[in-house]
């Protein structure tokens, strides 16, 4: 059937999508909750690409007040179009397996009108807290692992 009419049509995408998935040890987390200062200071992963952006995960020791951690998904570089993302979040267990009870997916889009990059300090895209008391079956040796999915949907354009 290579003559076959449905061969000749022309393909095109309508949108771009890009996944990436990552894992991310924080270790030292007993010291990490001790040595926070403010729920502003953080420790970022390196920079790692999905969709044509530099992402980065921030981990928070002791954002949303005491008792709680943050994870957090930062754009590092600007927005030209609209781009759809979603970050999806699970605490490894103890074996090694993601999490299904202490999972966390969130979206968002992001607009060139809204990436603050013009400064030194990327804005956090998408966040979620997690209760320390809630780590035991995850911690082995005074770390846990971050088991993360940053898919990016670059949207068309409006009209």
């Amino acid at each position: 059937m290579a003559n076959s009419p449905a061969t000749n049509i022309p393909r095109m995408n309508l949108t771009v999508a890009a996944s990436g998935v990552f894992q991310f040890k924080v270790e030292g987390y007993s010291f990490t909750k001790e040595a926070a200062k403010s729920d502003r200071e953080y420790y970022q992963s390196d920079k790692f690409t999905v969709g044509g952006y530099d992402w980065a995960v921030r981990y928070y020791p002791s954002k949303g007040g005491h008792g709680k951690f943050e994870v957090g998904l930062a754009l590092l570089n600007r927005a030209h179009d609209a781009v759809a993302v979603r970050f999806a979040l699970s605490l490894l267990c103890k074996s090694g397996v993601p999490s299904d009870e202490r999972k966390a997916v969130a979206a968002a889009t992001v607009s060139a009108t809204s990436s603050s990059i013009g400064s030194l300090r990327a804005r956090d895209v998408l966040c979620f807290h997690v209760l320390h008391e809630s780590m035991e079956e995850f911690v082995v040796e005074d770390s846990f692992v971050l088991h993360c999915t940053v898919s990016v949907l670059k949207r068309p354009a409006s009209f």
